[in-house]
């Protein structure tokens, strides 16, 4: 893909080498000439988009209400689905085909409630869906790529924090009040009432759950992304814990605490090769336990003892009761937009993202993102990796089981709501490769590889050595003439 990704140079696999490679790599230069004017374009679009997620507020065409992204979303949607259909970032997947499915899907449960008026906004759902995936998808395809969103994402929650502070402290959402002057905004969210003696920022988002949430998502990526360097690791690491914890929320620090729980388990058994599915098995155990010593219900034991506010447990517990029955009532195509059944008392949010899901949409919908979630996590798991991707890796699903088992506490919706399909996208790139179907290539022998490219030139127009003169080695006089001997390439000095 031209615009949107730099192709990966090289096909030897980390840690492998053979007598050849040497003189095999240096011939990828000219694939790699282009990289200067691909990386550029990728870096602006993505940026972009990340930035016009941070813009609220609604404006109007054709009595169809439109946000900064869904239009810039609908502008690229094209031009990502051409690619992505030609293959563009590797063929076709399971993960893809499945997210694909579950947005067709909820375009069926939406006409079948509401008829084929509903089709605009059913559109406008399968654009933030799939659309969101594919900018993911198509847009990170490396491990630079995969550094460079987080380095985009600490930049704009950099930029979100001072407007947190002083929402905190003063009550006043400066961000909504600019963007009132331009966009129609929704009324702010006023009762909420305080905790530890502050007013809990939303700022840019619709809830201040949201922005704690897309806070932890950083969390445990920066620490792995860079481990090596351990100071930054830690700085970055704990600039997102306290972007987190400014939300005040209990979910967004129920998605941290999951997350060093099993970075505590990964540092500490990392000299344990099946570490992870040994963790699976405790769990499931554990688990099992509980369940037969006593009348163990994980739901309520989460909503009662990992909340900030224990009495917002039985409402909590109610919205997923009546969640069930109304997913038993409507199993197919869900309630779509209608009114769910509940107690008079209670408002219609929804604090549950997974039982809200099939409850809107049907409990096909609800597979096809649960069935894409598992696919993309087995495969990301089982592929070798350099050092450096598989670090990469661990902080990626690490940070996306903190957000499943967060998203059984909250819902989440519109700009956050593509943050997370964006997420689930991006972990494409650890098994399509790029869409080269070739083995990893660590960063530091591509460094190394493209140092070979940039002395020796492409192939076809390396200077030929003089012939050697009659007694004198072929090597030696390659080397009188400055040009480095086949053997020397091979052996990339």
């Amino acid at each position: 893909m031209q615009s949107f990704m730099v192709e990966q140079a090289g096909s030897t696999r980390f840690g492998t080498s053979s007598p050849r490679s040497g003189a095999q790599d240096v011939p990828a230069a000219p694939a790699m000439a282009e990289a200067p004017e691909a990386v550029p374009r990728s870096r602006l679009i993505l940026f972009v988009f990340m930035s016009a997620l941070l813009v609220p507020g609604y404006f109007y065409v054709a009595g169809s209400s439109l946000t900064v992204y869904r239009l810039v979303l609908l502008a690229l949607f094209p031009l990502l689905a051409w690619r992505w259909i030609t293959g563009a970032a590797g063929k076709p997947n399971t993960v893809d085909i499945l997210i694909l499915c579950g947005g067709i899907w909820i375009i069926l449960g939406l006409i079948a409630n509401h008829g084929f008026g509903v089709l605009p906004f059913a559109g406008i759902l399968f654009v933030e869906g799939f659309g969101g995936y594919l900018i993911g998808r198509m847009l990170v395809r490396n491990a630079s790529d995969f550094k460079r969103y987080f380095t985009f994402y600490t930049i704009l929650f950099a930029i979100l924090l001072p407007f947190a502070l002083v929402e905190m402290v003063t009550g006043k959402n400066l961000l909504r009040m600019f963007f009132d002057v331009f966009l129609s905004l929704p009324p702010r969210q006023v009762n909420l009432g305080l905790r530890l003696g502050f007013v809990r920022p939303q700022t840019v988002f619709h809830h201040p759950i949201l922005y704690g949430l897309m806070g932890s998502m950083g969390f445990a990526n920066v620490l792995y992304i860079y481990r090596k360097q351990f100071m930054k690791s830690l700085r970055l690491g704990a600039f997102f814990l306290f972007v987190t914890f400014t939300a005040l929320s209990s979910g967004p620090m129920l998605s941290i605490l999951c997350q060093c729980g099993l970075i505590f388990w990964d540092r500490t058994l990392r000299f344990l090769r099946g570490r992870w599915a040994l963790l699976a098995i405790c769990a499931f155990m554990g688990l099992g336990l509980l369940r037969l010593a006593e009348e163990f219900n994980i739901v309520d034991f989460v909503i009662n003892n990992l909340t900030y506010d224990p009495t917002t447990a039985p409402g909590r517990l109610i919205n997923f009761e009546y969640g069930m029955a109304e997913i038993q009532r409507h199993p197919f195509f869900g309630i779509g937009q209608n009114d769910w059944v509940r107690p008079w008392w209670r408002k219609p949010s929804f604090d549950n993202f997974w039982v809200g899901y099939a409850m809107r949409y049907g409990i096909p919908t609800f597979l096809f993102l649960v069935l894409a979630i598992l696919v993309s996590f087995a495969k990301i798991s089982s592929k070798d990796l350099s050092e450096t991707e598989s670090d990469y890796r661990t902080g990626y699903l690490i940070t996306l089981i903190g957000v499943v088992i967060t998203l059984g506490t909250v819902n989440i919706w519109e700009a956050a709501n593509v943050f997370v399909s964006i997420y689930i996208g991006m972990g494409a790139w650890f098994y399509t490769r790029g869409g080269s179907g070739r083995p990893a290539v660590d960063p530091a022998v591509r460094e190394r590889r493209m140092a070979q490219a940039r002395a020796f030139g492409p192939e076809g127009n390396r200077p030929l050595a003089p012939r050697p003169e009659k007694g004198q080695a072929a090597g030696t006089a390659g080397a009188a003439a400055g040009t480095p001997s086949l053997r020397t390439r091979r052996n990339g000095l």
